[in-house]
């Protein structure tokens, strides 16, 4: 947003911000009172317009200039001809710093495009998955990864990585079906070879396992000569972001595309969409890698984006007012205050794992988290996805 025009005649104000409307400059007139008991000045309002549309502001100006020198132009005048638009109004005390926050006519506009589409498609993709997921089996033995027993074709194929330790399980399963890993011992021959073989194949399983082994044991080596990007290397990069879209259950995918609605439509209205899809893949890659270095390929979730729009969004508000995000402080202390907690839940896992050999099972994408609002305040510091 910008600030274009200052005046103290509230009659003028409407008059002005009314004329900007029919000319398709949305704006906002903000109504400031003077609350001091003691000023001399108390009870009399200053009123300040708005506008949101960066490439209308010379035109707007240029509008401001002339009014302020011929109000009583014929062209500011209010016509019966014209359908008028009134004005967005927002009123606060003079001590207020913040810009207008509130009745922002885009708040209450649909959903943008790519928003409404990610929203849209995260949740058939889902359905769908559910629907296409194979039967689990009542057990499986302890050295088993579940994502080639649980996931379905495409969700492996979304997946940050899908090792060939994984594949051997996918042909043990498709040759003797997922109840024969129940008890691998009862296999025919070539059964027994092909878990043999999966057992002497290593996988990234992520450093989080040798950071607690290493705290538990100073004296143990750090075991990391297991591949790394074994797919992606491969030619298949879309896994660098498409884990993003996939998600654990309805409650997951809720919570996830409710915020999705609230932070990612402000940066769609600002950046546009180009700007817009390239922020969410650089927020996509960067936490999903930095998720799959430290706890393997079995994760899913928006939630890395999420924290990333969030950062940014804190920043903007601090950076370049002018932009006009909204996000109060009960929402910031809130969003903060669940990455902390759930970081916090974290450290508490860690330290159980340690001393009591007792994990806390939060399936909580921590470091996908914390590298998302990491990459959301560095690009929300540069100018590239300023609203231009």
């Amino acid at each position: 947003m910008r600030l274009i025009a200052t005046l103290n005649d509230q009659h003028k104000a409407y008059q002005f911000s009314a004329f900007l409307m029919r000319q398709g400059i949305e704006n906002q007139l903000e109504l400031i009172s003077n609350t001091d008991w003691g000023s001399a000045d108390y009870g009399t309002v200053t009123c300040r317009i708005w506008i949101y549309e960066e490439d209308q502001l010379d035109t707007a100006l240029n509008f401001a200039s002339e009014f302020q020198q011929n109000p009583n132009d014929p062209k500011f005048q209010d016509s019966p001809e014209t359908n008028l638009t009134p004005p967005q109004l927002f009123e606060h005390d003079k001590n207020s710093t913040s810009i207008p926050d509130s009745n922002k006519p885009m708040e209450r506009a649909p959903l943008g495009t790519i928003t409404a589409s990610l929203i849209i498609f995260c949740s058939v993709l889902l359905m769908f998955l559910e629907m296409s997921a194979p039967t689990l089996v009542k057990k499986l033995p302890a050295n088993v990864p579940y994502m080639p027993v649980v996931f379905s074709p495409i969700a492996k194929s979304m997946t940050y990585d899908y090792p060939h330790a994984f594949e051997i399980i996918d042909k043990i399963v498709s040759l003797y079906g997922v109840d024969a890993l129940n008890d691998p011992t009862t296999l025919p021959e070539e059964g027994k070879r092909l878990f043999e073989e999966f057992q002497n194949t290593p996988y990234w399983q992520g450093f989080y396992d040798q950071i607690v082994k290493k705290f538990k044991d100073p004296n143990a080596s750090l075991n990391v000569s297991a591949p790394l990007f074994e797919k992606i290397r491969q030619g298949e990069i879309w896994r660098t972001f498409t884990p993003c879209l996939l998600h654990s259950d309805i409650f997951h995918l809720f919570f996830n595309m409710i915020w999705l609605a609230v932070l990612g439509k402000q940066l769609e209205k600002r950046l546009r969409k180009v700007r817009y899809i390239l922020f969410m893949v650089i927020a996509g890659i960067v936490s999903n890698t930095a998720q799959y270095l430290m706890s393997g390929s079995g994760f899913m979730g928006f939630s890395g984006i999420l924290c990333a729009m969030f950062a940014f969004i804190w920043v903007r508000q601090r950076k370049s007012a002018w932009e006009g995000y909204q996000l109060d402080k009960g929402t910031m202390g809130f969003i903060a205050f669940f990455i902390l907690f759930m970081f916090a839940l974290q450290l508490l896992s860690f330290f159980l794992e340690i001393h009591a050999d007792t994990p806390l099972a939060i399936g909580i994408a921590n470091s996908a988290h914390l590298s998302g609002a990491l990459i959301g305040y560095l690009l929300g510091k540069t100018n590239l996805f300023a609203w231009k």
